[in-house]
């Protein structure tokens, strides 16, 4: 007998794929009563396949202008409860929020952050990593940053879908900063 939750999901796939576009019945739908953590693993879960995810993270901005780590997603474990404030010297992510701007880049050889950084979104198999700064009514609320083992994974992620996709999360989760 063929589980139809399966059948959906690879036809979600193969449209996908095709199109470019994620079909709307699975886009995630974020509730009052998630925390950013859970809201965060749900889209992760969701990209993985467009964008090949191996790794992700969760940082956010807190009201001192520190970033603090919160969340990690890794093949598909996940780790909340973090409160790992990370170091502004030699910091990526800092240059990344500063710009506004997505920051995607390949790997070779070197990694121009700190070894915080390099910790929480790369290992030893990652070609190519984006860091994306979560933004709402022109203010940097935080980032979310995802690696992967395919060289040219997220030469689309601020493209298209995922946009709107990446927006929404930023307006979520500003909505339920009171439990970051």
């Amino acid at each position: 007998m063929v589980n139809s939750n399966d059948s959906n999901s690879a036809l979600n796939k193969v449209l996908a794929s095709e199109t470019g576009q994620f079909p709307s019945d699975s886009v995630p739908a974020y509730t009052l009563e998630q925390s950013p953590s859970e809201m965060f693993f749900e889209l992760t879960d969701y990209l993985r396949e467009q964008f090949a995810i191996n790794k992700g993270v969760l940082v956010v901005k807190r009201d001192n202008a520190k970033l603090s780590a919160i969340s990690m997603w890794n093949n598909g474990f996940r780790q909340d409860g973090l409160t790992l404030n990370l170091p502004k010297k030699e910091s990526l992510f800092e240059k990344v929020l500063e710009s506004g701007c997505l920051h995607a880049e390949f790997i070779r050889g070197t990694f121009d952050g700190n070894f915080f950084e390099r910790k929480l979104l790369l290992d030893d198999h990652t070609l190519s990593f984006a860091l994306k700064p979560l933004i709402l009514d022109g203010k940097v609320i935080g980032l979310i940053g995802f690696s992967s083992e395919k060289l040219t994974s997220f030469t689309q992620l601020d493209e298209g879908e995922s946009v709107e996709l990446l927006d929404d999360f930023a307006e979520k989760l500003h909505r339920g900063k009171t439990t970051v």
